[in-house]
């Protein structure tokens, strides 16, 4: 018990220590900071601001069809698990619809593959997905004169496949 009171005592005393130095440089300070919450404020609203207009120019951008010039048609092989390759055929038009088409390579009585449809952005504005009413997403990466097509979870393919997985803007 008399452990317990000691560090109670001994806590108070270092809390009332603090406590004082605390009053002390506050008290020094007070100057800086009567003018650092609206400096502060300024920069926020500033960097929000900023912030904001390039978002907006950026989805602006989109809706004008000046983004990266994304509208047209791209095309290239991609890899194939069970055959020589798949030929895409992508056009994105200004209306946000496409057609795709698939031609898989060495495949015996395979016939090309059409769909068409709506896509849309994602929020920053670098990403299609086309609404293809399949479970996984059919997403691609818009650069310039370029796609490429984004994995099952909706990351770029890296290593030395990467290239394989481009689409070039005919």
């Amino acid at each position: 018990m008399k452990k317990a009171m000691f560090a109670l005592s001994a806590l108070t005393f270092i809390l009332a220590g603090c406590d004082t130095a605390e009053n002390a440089a506050t008290q020094q300070a007070e100057p800086v900071a009567d003018t650092l919450p609206s400096k502060v404020s300024d920069s926020v609203a500033t960097v929000t601001d900023s912030v904001s207009s390039a978002a907006n120019a950026v989805t602006e951008s989109i809706e004008d069809g000046d983004a990266a010039n994304w509208q047209g048609t791209y095309q290239g092989t991609l890899p194939c698990a069970d055959c020589a390759g798949i030929d895409y055929t992508l056009t994105l038009n200004e209306d946000q619809s496409y057609s795709l088409v698939q031609a898989y390579q060495g495949k015996e009585g395979a016939e090309p593959t059409t769909s068409e449809g709506k896509f849309h952005w994602n929020d920053t504005g670098s990403v299609i997905t086309l609404e293809d009413g399949s479970e996984t997403p059919n997403q691609y990466f818009v650069g310039d004169d370029m796609l490429m097509k984004l994995d099952i979870n909706g990351e770029k393919v890296t290593g030395d496949m990467a290239a394989l997985y481009n689409l070039q803007k005919q």
